[in-house]
């Protein structure tokens, strides 16, 4: 993988933009179709609820802002996940937390997820890093924390690397973190 400008030390893992490209896609028809549903029911001479309506603008609104993070993500050439002797730096997803140094780090963990697996990275003091996010962010942080009991999940299929050569790197950095657990 090439290191695209950093210095040896670093390990740059761009993102999939092709997953990206295909979640935006999916996250606006949704969108769109969720706005439907204000229109539809008009036609047939149906008055869909209020609880209807209200969910329909919630959830419209939810999948515009994931369509619009990942094609704002597609252009962004930054990496998805960079290693280095300081820390791992994670904008991988809309709810990343960026930098996060070795000494934070307690360990590295593999977890299978509904037939996904994905690396949770536990920290010293998580409470740090959920008082980092914004209050949008906080709650879905929040929601891994309680899942995984760490705020800080990486879905390596969110990145252009596969999930063996992304635990190698991982390893070879801080090897005595890696703890390869595979948990369901």
């Amino acid at each position: 993988m090439k290191n695209m400008g950093f210095n040896s030390d670093q390990v740059f893992i761009p993102a999939n933009r092709t997953k990206l490209l295909l979640i935006g896609i999916f996250s606006i028809v949704l969108a769109l179709l969720l706005i439907c549903i204000w229109y539809i029911p008009a036609k047939f001479n149906i008055d869909p609820s209020v609880e209807l309506k209200m969910v329909s603008v919630c959830l419209s609104l939810l999948s515009l802002v994931g369509g619009a993070f990942s094609i704002v993500k597609i252009f962004d050439r930054s990496a998805g996940l960079l290693i280095s002797k300081e820390g791992i730096d994670d904008s991988s997803s809309g709810v990343s937390l960026g930098f996060i140094s070795w000494d934070n780090i307690r360990e590295i963990e593999l977890v299978s997820f509904r037939k996904q697996k994905l690396i949770v990275i536990r920290v010293v003091n998580p409470e740090v890093y959920l008082a980092k996010a914004t209050a949008l962010k906080r709650m879905f942080l929040r929601k891994i924390y309680e899942q995984f009991g760490a705020p800080i999940v990486i879905a390596p299929n969110s990145l252009k690397c596969k999930l063996d050569e992304l635990l190698e790197k991982l390893g070879s950095h801080y090897p005595d973190k890696l703890k390869i657990i595979v948990r369901t």
